[in-house]
């Protein structure tokens, strides 16, 4: 089985070296496995592409290993003029650390927004807190003042009260000591009465006599 490795800038895309010979390297296991070794060196070099001409190069397979035999190898000086062509892994690598970068970015913006969200909602609850608080002490003080109005009213009832009793008993009190007054100077009239009549019976006695 002999294969031939191309020099074209069109078999090798994004750093993958095509394999052209009588046999398909998608069906012959021992060609792919070459292929991920060429693969692999080029990841670990990640540079400039080397291109290699081999000449009546064949491919032997002895126990799993592959042993490249020819007449020589010509071309082996890298070609300036070839373009530097980066694997995919490694442009998904640099994709990945910008898409982190970003993703860093917007995860710390999402942080910013939720702490913003949760310092507003604290807030928010503070201040209904406050105005919960203000509204109870409103309430309290104007049940305060309902009570101490009611207080008041009934305190001055209970004295206007008082004093109509004390008016009431004050007149009564009056007329009682009118009505004495009237029952003591009747006393004495009847006294000076009794006194006379006294008087004119020892007269009539001591006559007689």
């Amino acid at each position: 089985m002999n294969l031939k490795l191309i020099r074209d800038q069109n078999n090798c895309v994004d750093g993958f070296v095509e394999m052209e010979g009588e046999a398909s390297c998608s069906s012959i296991p021992g060609a792919r496995k070459l292929q991920n070794v060429v693969e692999r060196d080029l990841i670990l070099k990640n540079e400039s592409v080397r291109v290699f001409d081999v000449v009546n190069s064949s491919v032997h397979v002895k126990n799993g290993r592959f042993e490249l035999k020819g007449k020589g190898i010509a071309n082996q000086r890298p070609r300036n003029s070839l373009r530097k062509v980066n694997h995919p892994m490694e442009r998904q690598s640099n994709v990945q650390k910008e898409l982190g970068y970003e993703g860093n970015e917007k995860n710390a913006i999402r942080i910013l927004e939720q702490a913003l969200e949760e310092e507003h909602g604290a807030l928010y609850l503070e201040l209904e807190k406050e105005r919960s608080a203000a509204a109870t002490a409103a309430d309290e003080a104007m049940a305060m003042i309902l009570r101490l109005q009611d207080e008041k009213a009934s305190i001055e009832m209970e004295a206007w009260q008082y004093q109509r009793i004390i008016e009431e008993k004050s007149a009564y009190d009056a007329e009682e000591m009118n009505i004495l007054k009237e029952i003591l100077v009747r006393r004495q009239k009847e006294k000076h009465f009794l006194e006379r009549v006294v008087e004119a019976y020892r007269q009539m006695i001591h006559i007689g006599n």
